[in-house]
């Protein structure tokens, strides 16, 4: 059940897909899961309620561009925005001393936390979508990774898992050098996310969520065509 090559090459239309499903059949307003978790479907929750939700799911959002921008740092920006599998060398270091797949689970993050503005139904659209998504996506990583490094990766997969992060790491640090800088840079995208929520829990309307959410997904479409761009020789 792994992705195809033309999947993981547009694993960010997908994503986007899964999400556009979600709120299209959601209710895309503050109080949409507030109200569920209220125990009073149909009607409009109190404010101290949809903030609480949204609070929450900052939170989850603030956790899901950390995790991301940690696994990017180690990782490289260059690598998680390519449009193709790198299997030249495997890292594990950094957040893959405790987890596999720490950007595929920060994408699962996000879903979980901006799911929440689209309604129960709509949330699950989108967890249960981005999780299959991620799930193919990990299989075909996996699957090359194991065809092309063979026994370190089978070792590797022995000891750290798939999905659930370890309290400590599995394995020693490796002394790579992360860089930051680009990171920050590249997982933009993600704090621009977690702000828009923050700023629901803050104004209790959309309008700044809009604006920020815009803002975020033109970032993300620049560094993943950055990334489908062929490398240049010599850099």
């Amino acid at each position: 059940m792994k992705a195809s090559a033309w999947e993981f090459r547009h694993r960010a239309l997908l994503n986007g897909a899964v999400f556009l499903a979600g709120f299209t059949v959601g209710s895309v307003r503050p109080g949409a899961v507030a109200a569920r978790l209220a125990g009073m479907p149909g009607s409009p929750a109190s404010a101290a309620t949809v903030r609480t939700v949204c609070i929450a799911a900052t939170l989850v959002l603030l956790l899901a561009a950390g995790i991301r921008t940690w696994g990017t740092a180690y990782l490289g920006a260059p690598v998680v925005f390519s449009s193709g599998v790198h299997t030249d060398a495997l890292v594990a270091d950094g957040p893959y001393r405790y987890v596999r797949n720490p950007l595929y689970l920060g994408t699962l993050l996000l879903g979980a936390g901006l799911g929440v503005l689209a309604g129960p139904w709509g949330w699950a659209i989108i967890v249960l979508g981005l999780a299959l998504v991620q799930h193919r996506l990990v299989a075909r990583e996996e699957a090359l990774l194991d065809a092309r490094l063979g026994e370190p990766v089978r070792a590797y997969r022995a000891r750290v898992a798939r999905w659930l992060p370890g309290l400590r790491p599995r394995l020693p640090a490796g002394g790579a050098d992360p860089d930051w800088k680009a990171a920050w840079k590249a997982e933009a995208p993600m704090w621009c996310f977690a702000a828009a929520m923050a700023s629901v829990a803050a104004t209790l309307s959309l309008r700044p969520f809009q604006v920020l959410v815009i803002v975020g997904v033109v970032l993300l479409v620049v560094s993943h065509r950055r990334g489908a761009q062929p490398a240049r020789p010599g850099g």
